[in-house]
């Protein structure tokens, strides 16, 4: 990843440098999501107040990621792209209470929103 020096509503931008895929569902689903090189991401949408609990950037980064590139792309619902986020962080053995957490606060926010 390539720090970016802009950053989007007081948060980080990285570039990733590699591209990486993420099988839905199961390894060789069929069903994948490719992140390409040269993606800009601010990693985990997290406000300022709620870093100290939720890292952007630890062992939740990848899902983080697949969730941006699923709702920039828009071939998905949002509702499914923040299934997978859930599902992605399970993969990535992110504790269940941090899941929770933050798919919670996604779904909460694209209910707020209207980005069913």
């Amino acid at each position: 990843m390539e720090v970016l020096s802009e950053d989007r509503d007081g948060r980080g931008l990285g570039r990733l440098l590699l591209p990486f895929s993420y099988d839905v569902g199961h390894l060789g689903s069929g069903d994948t999501v490719t992140v390409p090189a040269l993606y800009v991401t601010d990693f985990g949408s997290i406000p300022w107040f709620a870093r100290w609990l939720i890292n952007p950037f630890d062992r939740a980064a990848k899902a983080y990621v697949i969730h941006d590139i699923l709702c920039d792309d828009r071939t998905r619902s949002r509702r499914e792209a923040d299934r997978i986020l859930r599902e992605a962080l399970q993969v990535l053995r992110v504790p269940s209470w941090k899941r929770w957490t933050i798919w919670s606060s996604v779904r909460a926010y694209a209910l707020l929103t209207g980005l069913r």
